[in-house]
């Protein structure tokens, strides 16, 4: 989607949590950890090749290039390092 959220980030890692409730895409945290449970987020780490993997854990690495947090079926969010 062209008009998807988008975080700027510091650090080379991120905690998922963190970063979707600062986002206010989810309302509550806990929300946030059941969909981590259910492999209902995942991550494109690169736009060209579409390949996504399923976001195992809390704190994932963000790339240079950034990436996008795909968060259930329609809301995604760009994070971008700065």
């Amino acid at each position: 989607p062209q008009d998807m959220p988008e975080v700027k980030v510091t650090s080379d890692t991120i905690d998922v949590v963190e970063i979707i409730a600062e986002a206010k895409l989810i309302k509550s945290k806990n929300e946030i950890r059941r969909l981590l449970k259910q492999s209902a987020i995942s991550v494109f780490e690169d736009a060209d090749t579409q390949k996504q993997r399923i976001v195992a854990s809390n704190t994932i690495e963000v790339p240079s290039c950034g990436l996008t947090l795909k968060i259930g079926k329609r809301k995604f969010l760009k994070v971008t390092r700065t």
